[in-house]
């Protein structure tokens, strides 16, 4: 191998002149001839099928790439508002993106589509054509990381440019810009070899929140309670530190997290909004539950949380859409991620207020001056629940953590959380429960004992529960009659495999102690009955809930609401 950097050999290929020309995908098989604006790069040819196009007119706006778990379609949305508002503006637009699936890509969306792949050689090649500035802002986590090197290549960037972003990006730079406002965040730190991890480890305190540098979407985080688990984990996923850093912070335990989306123009906060997590921290935002307004925050933390926002805001100089996630730990905000883009949460937000953020943000990027918006809380409630596809992925373990697994959302309105959440849940295909029994295996003292009420709600609603040994002998001991069920590996009968097979359950409740505890088996490689439990339910259909706060609200939810009483609104029936 030469280890030739790529930017040698760009340089060397353009000099032998060896370029890719643009041509039209052929939607008319030869017949006819075709004028779509579906064009991609190739070097199988000599001439291009359009002439060199692009100026001050003409703006980019990159996509967010092939799908995956962590790159969704909230994205798309986010680009395909971004070209609608271009246009409105007398803008030509060229979409850069590389997925059949998204609206994005459809033929009358913009004016050149560029089928390609979002990478730098791919990219640069293109604007070699088009010579026009580039939005970089709303199609996740690839577009943002390439905002430096475009930058570096003398490529305009609309919004908050390449520096703002990298302040924002840069854990080391974001870290003292907090520091330096006074504002908290957990304790935090990086390493480059395992005996440095398990140093740094000591010092912040277990539980720590680990995660490689060079990963998106929550792939590889884990939460560790033992020196010997991360040991374990370093080695199993091969983490090579002298090449990537490590970074590990601690853990939170109970806390409540938070989400501000919001669009800034230089540093002035135009929009913002808070929803709050349903879960306790550790789950990952894009698997969280939302709800807009925020049901549990005192106003104190929330006036907290938005001055802290204004800060972070005008010290980075934020031009465009912003997110920042806070953790509530013992009524006091910590900053826990900062991302320079449109998140995934801006859909729902913009709908949950009816102001669409992608519009507002677009407006900034080409210089118009937008007065800031005071939003008044409404009389409704929002809620988003995440949508998963645990029947198609042999093997998953349905419990939510801090790696993303999620492949979708459903997001309703209703006249409080219950009626919000029960309507988005059901929407996601999760059905009603069918029989007024329910399974119950609750893993650790802290998880049973915040179940007691719901609990007491199936006794009032004249549930019959079946439970594990310790989740039965615990009810039992607050006067909560179950009936005790065995555990698979006991081979004791009657057991959950038994009820299921019988069809006696109406849903089921199956929550490790923390979701570390169900994520053990990643490092160990074993499964634990709590596991083949949760793994049953999916594969035969059964409505489970694997998250404590999830199905205490949900419970809440069903008390209050059967499915005949949920609304059936119109989205303008809201907040009239």
């Amino acid at each position: 191998m030469r280890k030739t950097k790529e930017a040698i050999i760009r340089k060397k290929r353009k000099s032998w002149e060896i370029i890719p020309c643009i041509k039209q995908i052929d939607t008319m098989a030869g017949e006819f001839p075709t004028y779509t604006n579906y064009l991609y790069a190739t070097y199988a040819g000599i001439t291009s099928d359009i002439p060199t196009v692009g100026n001050e007119d003409h703006i980019v706006v990159l996509g967010s790439g092939p799908y995956s778990i962590g790159t969704s379609v909230e994205f798309d949305w986010c680009a395909v508002n971004t070209v609608k508002t271009l246009k409105e503006y007398g803008k030509k637009t060229i979409m850069i993106n590389c997925n059949p699936e998204t609206v994005s890509t459809d033929f009358d969306i913009s004016d050149y589509l560029f089928f390609e792949e979002l990478t730098l050689e791919r990219l640069l090649d293109i604007y070699d054509r088009v010579k026009s500035p580039f939005i970089v802002s709303v199609g996740g986590q690839i577009p943002n990381n390439l905002a430096q090197l475009l930058t570096e290549h003398g490529i305009k960037i609309l919004g908050s440019d390449a520096r703002t972003i990298m302040n924002a990006e840069d854990r080391q730079t974001f870290s003292a810009h907090l520091d330096r406002l006074g504002i908290a965040q957990p304790a935090w730190s990086e390493a480059y070899s395992e005996r440095q991890s398990v140093e740094n480890a000591k010092k912040i305190g277990y539980p720590v929140l680990i995660r490689p540098s060079f990963v998106l979407s929550g792939k590889s985080m884990l939460v560790i309670d033992t020196e010997e688990q991360l040991i374990q984990y370093i080695r199993n996923n091969r983490i090579r530190n002298k090449e990537y850093r490590l970074v590990m912070s601690r853990f939170l335990e109970n806390s409540t997290e938070c989400d501000l989306d919001g669009v800034a123009q230089n540093g002035r906060i135009v929009i913002s909004v808070l929803s709050e997590h349903a879960e306790k921290g550790g789950v990952h935002s894009g698997d969280a539950t939302l709800i807009f307004p925020p049901i549990t925050l005192s106003k104190n933390i929330i006036n907290e949380i938005h001055n802290n926002t204004s800060k972070i805001v005008h010290a980075l100089s934020v031009n465009g859409p912003f997110n920042i996630q806070f953790l509530i730990h013992r009524g006091k905000p910590y900053v826990i991620e900062c991302n320079m883009r449109a998140s995934r949460s801006v859909p729902y937000i913009s709908k949950a207020v009816k102001i669409n953020f992608l519009k507002i943000a677009t407006r900034i990027s080409l210089g118009e001056n937008v007065e800031s918006d005071n939003l008044t809380i409404p009389d409704y409630t929002v809620v988003k629940v995440p949508q998963f596809s645990f029947r198609r992925l042999r093997g998953a373990d349905p419990v939510l953590g801090v790696e993303m697994g999620s492949t979708g959302e459903v997001a309703a309105f209703g006249k409080d959380v219950y009626e919000a959440f029960l309507t988005a849940l059901l929407a996601t295909g999760v059905e009603y429960p069918k029989y007024p029994s329910v399974f119950l295996s609750l893993g650790g003292d802290s998880v049973k004992k915040n179940f007691l009420n719901s609990a007491r709600n199936l006794i009032t609603m004249k549930y019959s529960i079946f439970a594990t040994s310790g989740t039965h002998a615990f009810l039992k001991k607050n006067n909560i009659q179950t009936v005790r069920v065995g555990k698979v590996y006991e081979n004791v009968h009657p057991n959950y495999m038994d009820l299921l097979r019988e069809r006696k359950i109406g849903f089921a409740v199956v929550v490790p102690e923390r979701a570390s505890d169900a994520d053990s088996f990643r490092i160990e490689k074993g499964f634990s009955d709590g596991y083949i439990m949760r793994r049953m339910s999916v594969d035969l259909g059964i409505p489970i809930f694997t998250n404590q706060e999830t199905a205490s609200l949900f419970i809440e939810s069903i008390t209050r609401y059967s499915q005949n009483d949920l609304s059936v609104l119109a989205w303008n029936e809201y907040g009239k």
